[in-house]
């Protein structure tokens, strides 16, 4: 992807991600919100986080990330406990368009899938605060047997 190392990409991802929160106002829902106040919020944070994705997908990253997850002989997903319905729910929708997909939740099976793997294959890991041990430990095995590696987190500084 044009980057030195992994975390010569993080860092990057961290900047951008630090501008792109500068500009987001997110509103937090409180308990004394009404019902239209609660809508209003959840829908123009659903706004925020297309309009986030539209962004990044624009870049050359998200365009180099499109070319290794279309050209990958396989993609394995990974995510735990919250992430899990995303994971699968990504494995479905990519087995829909002809990519050979898998969707690992369980801590065993994604350590030993993603050890597995080869430098054909894609490992995509999902988690909210991008910290899950055991989707670390999958993602860093998955990119020591040479596998290309992506993740979906919502934490600047994450993994």
């Amino acid at each position: 992807m044009g980057y030195e190392d992994y975390s010569e990409l993080k860092q990057e991802l961290i900047v951008h991600l630090a501008k792109e929160k500068e500009d987001f106002t997110h509103s937090e829902i409180g308990h004394s919100d009404k019902f239209d106040e609660i809508l209003a919020k959840v829908i123009d944070s659903s706004i925020q986080a297309l309009t986030d994705i539209e962004k990044f997908i624009a870049q050359e990253n998200g365009e180099k990330a499109v070319e290794i997850l279309s050209s990958a002989s396989r993609v394995q997903f990974y995510g735990l406990r919250e992430a899990a319905n995303a994971t699968q729910g990504a494995r479905d929708k990519f087995a829909r368009i002809g990519v050979k997909a898998q969707a690992f939740i369980d801590p065993d099976e994604q350590l030993i899938s993603a050890s597995l793997l080869s430098k054909e294959n894609a490992a995509f890991g999902i988690s909210h605060s991008g910290r899950s041990k055991t989707t670390v430990a999958a993602m860093e095995a998955a990119q020591k047997a040479g596998a290309y590696t992506l993740w979906i987190t919502n934490s600047p500084g994450s993994q």
